[in-house]
């Protein structure tokens, strides 16, 4: 099974992740390569922090 980023299309290739010519592969799993997830993590925790800013949880 080939094991795909979900926003860069690199591939994992044994432990590393690269840019290859693989079209459409039939079976694929996809996730987030370790840069994106870094970058997508950053991107959730400004929106979570933009959110409470907005709408304050109050008890």
């Amino acid at each position: 099974m080939t094991v795909q980023c979900c926003v860069c299309k690199k591939v994992k290739v044994d432990e590393a992740w690269k840019t290859t010519g693989i079209d459409h592969p039939r079976e694929v799993s996809h996730t987030y390569c370790p840069t994106c997830f870094t970058m997508a993590q950053a991107t959730m925790a400004t929106e979570r922090h933009q959110a409470n800013i907005a709408h304050p949880v109050t008890a």
